[in-house]
């Protein structure tokens, strides 16, 4: 019933009815399945990110990150990894400087 209702909810971009449905109660089926269908409305990251933020893989969360391009998200959960090589990915693929620095500076300081 979760699933449908989500899917049915973001492709009908309802999307404060979403955010309510979310927020009633602790959801059994968890908050991928609400970030993974806002994604694939290709709804704007910051209507995406809270649900991200409320699942508790960081593995997990660093993967929506870097599909929605929250490359700050997406450093702080490589961070917490302690994962070089991701840390690495976001600045490749990110082509942002202030990114880029971040990393940089991250991996200079023996952050890793």
């Amino acid at each position: 019933f979760w699933h449908i209702k989500v899917k049915a909810l973001a492709k009908s971009s309802q999307w404060e009815e979403l955010k309510k449905f979310g927020s009633e109660k602790k959801s059994p089926i968890g908050y991928g399945p609400f970030a993974e269908a806002c994604i694939e409305q290709r709804i704007a990251p910051e209507i995406v990110a809270p649900y991200i933020e409320r699942i508790p893989s960081t593995e997990e969360r660093y993967g929506l990150f870097m599909r929605i391009n929250l490359w700050a998200k997406a450093i702080e959960c490589a961070q917490k990894l302690k994962d070089r090589h991701r840390l690495l990915q976001v600045r490749a693929l990110c082509k942002d400087p202030r990114f880029e620095k971040s990393v940089d500076q991250i991996l200079a300081s023996g952050g890793m």
